[in-house]
């Protein structure tokens, strides 16, 4: 019987805690190790807290305040190979830290692998909480593909918010410890590219997203914030036509896959759109800024 892996970046302190005990707490494995790297690993309270909890439950001893998610990332996986004797066909979870996942998610995604072998790794869907008008948004113009109700067997690229794979398919692939974002899209997109297998999404199980973004103006702050992160793809500045292609393209993919419910609900649609004019004004923006920090203009 295979042991699960639960690898979690955290920066939350304890408010992270939720995330964590849904993590030892998945059943059905011959054992289950969390392990916890990043800015919280100083907060002495939440390790105080977990040790009541777990004797699985692991911290990282590496502390800085700039670590970023890769990092935290290969260094959980460092210690899963070194410490915890990681088997090929032990399974990894990647989780981050504001989300909590019922205690069958890893299983089902488990079998979901089992079950269809041209997969290498799967993700659950997502629905942010609480659930409201600006929540439902951000879950449909930035999570589009984890909000549909049929299974996606071949999506392209993952992130690592709740993503499962085999430890054996990982090998010596670690993530990119340069890139602030993008850097879980990277490392499932090599891994499946050398495979030869695909990246998908199962549907019929849900996690919980607790991001604290259920207010109009937390919604608009996000969506420029997750826009200007995204700068390296405009590194030459304003460009007008990119916008529009990525503007328009990325609408045009998330009503395609949620067409249904998005018919039936139209503030949504319009809020989607929305969402996407306010994200690519931020990475214009950033891009600006990033042109001129290299020339040295004001």
């Amino acid at each position: 019987m295979s042991k699960l892996f639960v690898i979690i970046p955290s920066v939350k302190n304890e408010e992270a805690l939720p995330s964590i005990k849904a993590a030892i707490a998945q059943q059905h494995f011959f054992e289950v190790n969390v392990v916890v790297a990043g800015k919280s690993i100083e907060c002495a309270p939440l390790k105080i807290k977990c040790s009541e909890i777990s004797s699985k439950i692991h911290f990282d001893t590496y502390v800085s305040d700039k670590i970023l998610p890769g990092t935290a990332r290969n260094r959980c996986l460092e210690i899963v190979k070194n410490n915890l004797e990681g088997r090929p066909d032990d399974f990894v979870l990647f989780l981050d830290d504001d989300i909590v996942v019922p205690s069958d998610f890893a299983h089902e995604l488990k079998k979901f692998l089992e079950t269809y072998q041209t997969c290498v790794a799967v993700m659950g869907r997502v629905e942010s909480r609480p659930a409201n008008f600006w929540t439902k948004i951000i879950d449909y113009s930035n999570f589009w593909w984890l909000q549909v109700r049929h299974h996606i067997h071949n999506l392209g690229w993952l992130g690592a918010g709740a993503t499962m794979i085999r430890f054996g398919y990982i090998n010596s692939t670690r993530f990119r410890e340069d890139l602030s974002v993008g850097e879980d899209t990277d490392f499932f997109m090599r891994i499946a590219r050398r495979e030869n297998k695909h990246l998908s999404v199962n549907s019929l199980v849900t996690c919980m997203h607790f991001h604290g973004r259920e207010t109009f103006s937390e919604f608009i702050s996000y969506q420029y914030r997750n826009g200007y992160r995204h700068v390296d793809w405009y590194s030459d500045g304003l460009n007008v036509s990119c916008f529009a292609r990525q503007l328009f393209g990325a609408s045009k993919t998330a009503i395609s896959y949620n067409k249904k419910y998005l018919v039936k609900h139209p503030h949504v649609l319009l809020g989607v759109l929305v969402s996407f004019v306010i994200c690519f004004l931020g990475t214009q923006v950033g891009s600006i800024k990033n042109k001129s920090n290299r020339t040295g203009t004001n």
